[in-house]
């Protein structure tokens, strides 16, 4: 077991073998596994800086952290636009990379409308893709799924 000093904003700092004594009121200490200590020591040791933070008792990075803290804040609307962005990226990281090249002027313009909250628009669009190649009907119901 090993002991972590964690800021204000949560990211894990100074890793040591003891609990620390006297630290001040606006950070707390913080037990870790070894393998965590490790790996917090490891990004702190590294360039460019990564800083990890604890949740749930496992380790996330701060930029894993922040992103999270920023999507708990999001409105519905917002919230939304996230979730169906997030999706339809996944969605085509899935494809092949050669469909992926096909689809590549229909994901830039699903992604505006996307961020513009024009689900409506998305679907239009996607109904209008030209057949890029055979078997294109699968993924463009795929991407339709996500909208309706």
């Amino acid at each position: 077991m090993k002991y972590a000093i964690q800021g204000q904003r949560g990211a894990l700092h100074r890793v040591s073998d003891t609990s620390p004594n006297n630290v001040p009121d606006n950070v707390t200490v913080v037990e870790l596994t070894d393998a965590q200590a490790d790996q917090v020591e490891a990004g702190i040791n590294q360039t460019p800086r990564i800083f990890h933070a604890l949740q749930d008792g496992s380790l996330i990075t701060m930029q894993e952290k922040l992103e999270a803290d920023r999507i708990a804040n999001l409105s519905p609307e917002e919230l939304a636009i996230h979730t169906a962005h997030a999706a339809a990226l996944q969605a085509f990281e899935s494809l092949s990379p050669g469909k992926q090249a096909l689809w590549q002027s229909v994901k830039d313009k699903t992604e505006k409308l996307i961020l513009a909250g024009d689900f409506a628009g998305v679907v239009g669009l996607l109904q209008t893709v030209p057949d890029l190649y055979e078997g294109i009907e699968v993924e463009r119901q795929m991407f339709l799924e996500l909208f309706n």
